[in-house]
């Protein structure tokens, strides 16, 4: 097969796995054109969701936080759970947010201010890709990696600071306003995708449905190569683990003593290598895939490409595979991450 020929392959094999991955967003993905919270009783939620909600309920009480209730968002893709918190002054909301869709089962931790100006200050932990657009006067801070309500408080009260010494005036909510604020808040952004073209409005539904432009950039808020709620150190280190494996295990499928050593085998020395090579990269994406969680199906796939491009003078055509598996694997995790 010539190389152009492949490449040409490989290409069109990727703008089908692309557009069909936007297709599925599009088809998928809907949002409420009018939002609304439904307040849920304990009697409504199963235990394992209680106690996935309650995760971050001993720090925040020890934060003087109060336990406002939990809600949902009606008519929204995908089961989504949420439990609010209120700080003792009344100037920041603690919002613990379980989505269903999600693998790992972990909520998030979000922290929310409003101020006079109606502008507002998010700080959370970047546990999952923000796929909506953020209107200039909300203000959102993203940490990835902490895990500490105590920490990620800290870093919102410090930004909160910082903007009331520039003459930002944060509300004080009411216990009773709080869920009506909510709404609010969602119902701006929602309201600006509109304006931004990322959504658009089925009359017919009464919902919104997602544009090209959102399914996207959807998209590339997945593939996106630093994985969501992982720090950096985390990531870096950990691809530097799976890299060496990756070369270490490629390098030891080039030396004469190892091919000595299935002498015995019916396997060609080609053969032989691919296997050595092919568990040195499974093993490293193993590996990758349980240092850095989120993106551990999408990064295998890209460890395994490069792996066998080291040993693309053995085997020419080897890679051709990998990346038909690497394409699989990227429309694998957008399924996965999709209501």
């Amino acid at each position: 097969m010539s190389p152009i020929l492949v490449v040409s392959i490989i290409l069109a094999l990727t703008v089908v796995a692309v557009l069909g991955s936007g297709w599925l967003v599009k088809t998928k993905v809907r949002f409420p054109s009018r939002l609304q919270i439904k307040i849920l009783s304990d009697q409504e939620l199963e235990e394992q969701t209680r106690s996935i909600l309650s995760e971050y309920e001993s720090e925040l009480n020890q934060l003087g936080f109060e336990k406002i209730g939990d809600f949902e968002i009606i008519g929204a893709s995908g089961q989504n759970l949420h439990r609010v918190y209120k700080s003792p002054e009344g100037e920041t909301i603690a919002l613990v947010s379980f989505f269903a869709s999600d693998w790992k089962k972990r909520p998030a931790l979000i922290f929310y201010s409003r101020f006079q100006d109606q502008s507002s200050l998010n700080t959370d932990q970047a546990l999952m890709p923000n796929f909506l657009e953020v209107p200039p006067e909300q203000e959102l801070q993203r940490f990835a990696g902490v895990f500490s309500a105590q920490t990620l408080f800290q870093l919102h009260k410090n930004r909160l600071e910082e903007l009331k010494s520039k003459g930002k005036f944060p509300v004080a909510l009411k216990k009773e306003k709080i869920f009506s604020e909510l709404e609010k808040n969602q119902q701006r952004l929602l309201d600006y995708q509109l304006q931004a073209g990322m959504v658009k409005k089925d009359e017919r539904e009464e919902v919104l449905i997602p544009t090209w432009k959102f399914a996207f950039y959807f998209l590339l808020k997945i593939i996106d190569p630093i994985p969501f709620g992982v720090s950096y150190p985390r990531f870096f280190s950990s691809l530097f683990l799976a890299g060496a494996l990756t070369v270490g295990f490629s390098w030891l499928a080039r030396l004469d003593f190892v091919l000595d050593l299935f002498a015995q085998t019916n396997l060609s020395p080609e053969r032989i290598r691919f296997l050595i090579a092919g568990g040195g990269i499974c093993l490293a994406g193993i590996l990758l895939g349980y240092l850095i969680q989120k993106r551990g199906f999408l990064w295998a796939g890209v460890i395994s490409f490069f792996g066998v491009l080291i040993l693309s003078s053995h085997l020419p055509n080897s890679w051709i595979l990998i990346i038909l598996v690497f394409i699989l694997i990227t429309w694998i995790d957008i399924q996965r991450l999709i209501p």
